[in-house]
């Protein structure tokens, strides 16, 4: 009978042990997720007022940042050009002169690699001293590879 109750000691607490491995689930518990993108976007918003407190800047002799924005999960850069570029000058004209260099400055920066590898399409909108929109340009995964 001895050997009867060491066996049945011994069952009962490997069954106690196994219950007390076995992890619980807690159904009060809520695991978040996010993807690179949602994580870079997220990011980005909590720093966007520090951003914008910092501005306007001059980025060159033509071109001053004026705001960072994000919206419809892109990136909206917006830039003033300065009356000495634009003159009587054609807005068409500025864009055809600006955007191969704008793109390619773009996709090259590693800072703005990241967003774009991420599929976060940054928009760079240029205005005129009056806050008029002469051209804007959405960069994409597909822009820089080309």
């Amino acid at each position: 009978m001895k050997k009867k109750t060491v066996l049945f000691l011994v069952i009962a607490f490997g069954v106690f042990a196994l219950y007390l491995a076995k992890p619980k689930q807690n159904t009060n518990q809520v695991e978040f997720s996010l993807t690179p993108k949602e994580l870079l976007l997220a990011t980005l918003q909590s720093e966007i007022s520090d951003l914008n407190e910092r501005l306007p800047l001059d980025l060159d002799v033509n071109t001053t940042l004026i705001s960072i924005a994000i919206e419809n999960e892109k990136i909206v850069s917006t830039h003033q050009l300065k009356d000495n570029v634009l003159g009587k000058v054609d807005a068409n004209v500025i864009k055809n002169l600006f955007l191969p260099r704008i793109i390619s400055n773009t996709c090259n920066a590693e800072d703005k690699k990241t967003f774009i590898n991420a599929g976060i399409n940054i928009v760079l909108e240029y205005l005129d001293a009056n806050n008029n929109v002469l051209f804007d340009v959405e960069i994409t995964e597909k822009t820089c590879s080309v």
